[in-house]
């Protein structure tokens, strides 16, 4: 049986189906949040005073201003990357440079390795590569990921790949 979906598809002459990762298929929010989580216990800020429910929500606050900059050009990726720590450490107390990069480095280093995605995300896959075996137009579906820190594939840890062999 041919879905609507499917028909859908061929009327438009789709022939080519490209997903961006984040907030699509990979929960962005979700794991960068345990990224956080686990760059607090790393870093133990415990010790310097802050709480990690805290540290989160001020540094989201921070981090979405600062993407805002970034957008519009006024700061570089750099910049983002150590401001929105030293900002966030900044709301309490913690003056420290090093402590901020540092940070901003392990943060782009571990949050493409977190693998949660969004519920139905391996379904949705499914459902569409089921679909190209049915199109004679040999139609494709591709998961791209490019952020502001590198090509797609630093975005796909080697578990989160091995999630989704057979669609990349």
């Amino acid at each position: 049986m041919i879905s609507l979906f499917y028909l859908i598809l061929t009327l438009m002459n789709i022939t080519d189906i490209f997903f961006d990762l984040d907030r699509t298929l990979w929960d962005f929010d979700l794991n960068a949040e345990n990224t956080l989580i686990e760059l607090c216990q790393i870093n133990d800020l415990k010790n310097l005073g802050i709480d990690t429910k805290d540290f989160i929500y001020l540094y989201t606050n921070h981090n979405e201003k600062l993407w805002s900059k970034y957008r519009k050009n006024l700061i570089t990726k750099e910049m983002l990357r150590s401001e929105r720590f030293k900002l966030t450490l900044a709301e309490f107390n913690v003056d420290d440079s090093n402590l901020a990069v540092k940070l901003g480095n392990e943060y782009v280093q571990k949050c493409p390795l977190q693998t949660k995605l969004f519920p139905h995300a391996i379904e949705i896959l499914n459902y569409l590569k089921a679909l190209v075996c049915w199109n004679w137009l040999s139609q494709e579906f591709v998961i791209i990921g490019i952020g502001y820190h590198g090509n797609w594939l630093s975005r796909i840890s080697l578990s989160t790949q091995e999630i989704f062999k057979g669609y990349l």
